[in-house]
């Protein structure tokens, strides 16, 4: 099963506790499943059709507990799709025509006559109703990768409008998304993992949330980890290749004058230099006799570079009394 069919059957658990909530998800469900299917002399028909065994039973509990309507539901295997079992509900007229009546897609004018309203605003001015309706979309039409294999969230909602309407939904409940184009549908998206936890939250589907969010904390720990390995790593080649260019500054002081002209102290320097190139400027600093800070090495080290510098003209003249 994948990970956006285990998050709809977590989600489809629970059951609407408001009417409002009920009809707000129905709302988004006819959006992305139904279809109307005109009969002639006025008369319509609603259909829904879904691969989701999940899906069709949440919808059909929907239609027939808080709808009080008479749908009629069947099973089959359709070759067309693979093979794959799709659930048809159909409703009556009568019935139809007073669903669609109360999601506000029909709304009659001064003259009585039914006329179609497009995408219904109506059922998400509660904040309750707003999640119920992105449930629905979900539940219809809805998808999302497993955390281990990216982030990406989608509502594949097909014309622009609606595409519009979700994404406005979205927003108000602080989940930015962007919209595109896939195969001349529109596709409501979300990438941010944050985002997609918040979505979870918002959906109702608390362990699928809580599996993204083990996830972007081990993926956390893993970049922080990597980063400071990383830094370490830098250092340490810093800290060898700066023991490098020490070592062949006090060879070639000794080849051209030998460290015995050096002071005492660069000169003490010099030969646990020589004696430890893997150690570090502390550790050299401790192994002198009286000890000293890093900085002390560092000034002694700047000093033996002069004298380096120095011997490309001449060789030294500083004396062992001249040290301070």
């Amino acid at each position: 099963m994948s990970f956006a069919a285990e998050i709809k059957r977590e989600i489809a658990r629970d059951m609407p506790e408001k009417e409002c909530c009920a009809m707000a998800e129905l709302g988004a469900l006819t959006q992305c499943l139904g279809s109307i299917s005109l009969q002639g002399a006025g008369q319509m028909q609603v259909i829904y059709r879904s691969f989701s065994t999940t899906v069709g039973k949440r919808l059909l509990t929907l239609l027939r507990y808080y709808g009080q309507l008479d749908a009629a539901s069947s099973v089959v295997k359709d070759p067309r799709f693979g093979g794959r079992f799709v659930t048809t509900i159909t409703l009556t007229p009568a019935d139809s025509r007073r669903l669609l009546r109360r999601l506000d897609v029909l709304r009659r004018d001064e003259t009585g006559e039914d006329v179609f309203q497009g995408v219904p605003k109506r059922v998400v001015r509660r904040i309750c109703c707003r999640r119920a309706f992105l449930r629905g979309m979900f539940l219809g039409c809805g998808t999302l990768s497993a955390p281990d294999k990216g982030y990406h969230a989608e509502f594949l909602v097909g014309d622009n409008a609606r595409a519009r309407f979700v994404q406005r939904v979205l927003e108000m409940c602080d989940i930015p998304s962007a919209i595109t184009q896939r195969k001349g549908e529109a596709a409501v998206y979300i990438k941010d993992s944050g985002m997609i936890a918040r979505l979870l939250a918002t959906l109702g589907a608390s362990r699928a949330m809580l599996e993204v969010e083990e996830m972007r904390t081990r993926g956390a720990v893993k970049q922080q980890v990597n980063r400071a390995l990383n830094c370490d790593h830098a250092n340490l080649e810093k800290q060898v290749a700066s023991s490098r260019r020490q070592v062949d500054m006090i060879t070639r002081i000794s080849h051209l004058a030998g460290l015995t002209s050096l002071p005492r102290d660069l000169e003490a320097l010099a030969r646990l230099r020589l004696l430890h190139p893997e150690a570090t400027l502390e550790q050299l600093g401790a192994m002198l006799s009286p000890p000293i800070s890093k900085s002390g090495v560092q000034h002694r080290m700047r000093r033996l570079s002069q004298v380096s510098a120095n011997l490309r003209t001449h060789t030294p003249s500083v004396s062992k009394e001249d040290a301070p």
